[in-house]
């Protein structure tokens, strides 16, 4: 009898009924349907998973597990001489941490600085697509949990001394690490590109990368045939034909994207510099 009052005081309770849920997941929807018209649902996005309560921010909901659950969470501070320093260790963190780190909405310009959010790819819902036409789901589930994950960065750029200074949280909050969910390299993207444009099978692409497994599984050895037609999608590698030779070809496609980048990079630095 005891247990079971001691598990009804751990579900996590609606701030404006008497309903209660196992899951903060649970809890969110239900006040996103029922209570949408309460101001503090309409300026809330975050929800602990501890209580149930609503924040406005992943750093309040920082702040809050400090302060209500005795949570310490680390927060380190680093500088950068260059944003492609910065890119640099970012890569290097993701790797060592097995994680991954995007940006939901543009920079902001703050003055003479660059004011930019990167959060964890897991962080945040499933979000339900409006078409009548569903997409298949992903073998590995989606990388989303429903919840919201602590970890972040909040990156400022110096537009005039080129410096960065970063906040890190790197502190993983509802999740576990796991592989499936990280990103494909483009290393080995681009590798795949090139075998595709030299007419390689995807079989025999997925069976060489299968081979190649000496040790720890990274993201690459979970392939699968799926990921092979994305990268040849989104290269739009069916459509490129700069030579007649299939691997000059793709050779030819990279420089020229390369070539893109470079020149996109110096037009916003003399529009900054102006």
């Amino acid at each position: 009898m005891a247990a079971s009052a001691k598990s009804f005081e751990e579900r996590k309770k609606c701030p404006f009924c008497h309903l209660s849920y196992q899951f903060s997941s649970s809890l969110s929807k239900h006040v996103k349907e029922k209570h949408s018209n309460e101001k503090s649902v309409k300026d809330s996005h975050v929800f602990c998973n501890l209580c149930g309560s609503m924040v406005l921010s992943v750093a309040k909901l920082i702040e809050h597990l400090h302060q209500i659950h005795n949570k310490e969470i680390k927060i380190t501070n680093h500088e950068f001489r260059s944003i492609d320093k910065f890119y640099e260790w970012k890569k290097g963190e993701e790797s060592h941490s097995k994680s991954f780190y995007v940006k939901n909405s543009a920079s902001r310009m703050q003055g003479l600085n660059r004011k930019s959010y990167y959060y964890c790819n897991r962080s945040g819902v499933v979000r339900q697509s409006k078409e009548k036409r569903q997409r298949a789901p992903k073998v590995q589930g989606s990388c989303k949990t429903n919840e919201y994950c602590t970890a972040h960065m909040t990156v400022i750029e110096d537009t005039i001394t080129k410096m960065v200074k970063v906040t890190y949280c790197s502190h993983h909050s509802n999740h576990k690490p796991e592989v499936c969910h990280l990103r494909v390299p483009d290393k080995v993207k681009n590798a795949v590109a090139a075998k595709l444009a030299e007419g390689v099978t995807i079989e025999r692409i997925l069976d060489d990368i299968r081979d190649s497994v000496t040790g720890t599984i990274e993201r690459e050895h979970l392939m699968n045939r799926q990921d092979v037609h994305n990268i040849e999608y989104k290269l739009n590698l069916q459509s490129i034909k700069k030579h007649q030779n299939d691997h000059s070809s793709i050779v030819a496609w990279v420089t020229e994207m390369q070539e893109m980048e470079c020149q996109m990079r110096m037009i916003m630095i003399t529009s900054i510099q102006q």
